[in-house]
């Protein structure tokens, strides 16, 4: 029985890393597209529908993450930082990003040219940003 509990949790494991990926895909996905078009996202029903895959995104990606220090899955959860910061930067969430880059940098050489390449990203769109506001 406890062979069948093992292979169970390990299998359940996949299932949530993988279902993660794609829901993080999904909704950067999406915010690429409200990005090119929001127009596209005037109708009530087609924006709720975003909202909900960002926020379906957010959560799994942070219960991933919440297992660091008890599994060991540095390049996993290295991709959930980054996709978390990209996320955070489409919705406009600043210093939640800069957090998730602070947390890139702990992922050795890989992790800091991650967090050189999301810092960067994030400088642009804050420069959008104020170029937008007229400041």
């Amino acid at each position: 029985m406890k062979i069948k509990w093992d292979i169970f949790n390990l299998f359940d494991g996949m299932i949530n890393i993988e279902k993660s990926y794609r829901a993080c895909d999904r909704a950067l996905d999406a915010l690429k597209k409200y990005r090119e078009n929001p127009k596209a996202f005037e109708d009530p029903e087609k924006k709720a529908e975003m909202d909900e895959t960002i926020d379906e995104a957010i959560k799994a990606a942070k219960k991933i993450v919440s297992l660091e220090g008890k599994k060991n899955w540095p390049g996993v959860f290295r991709e959930m930082h980054k996709n978390l910061a990209n996320i955070y930067i489409g919705l406009g969430m600043f210093d939640e990003a800069r957090s998730e880059i602070e947390k890139l940098k702990e992922f050795g050489e890989v992790g800091r040219q991650d967090a050189e390449e999301v810092s960067q990203k994030l400088e642009q769109e804050i420069k959008a940003k104020e170029t937008a506001s007229g400041a």
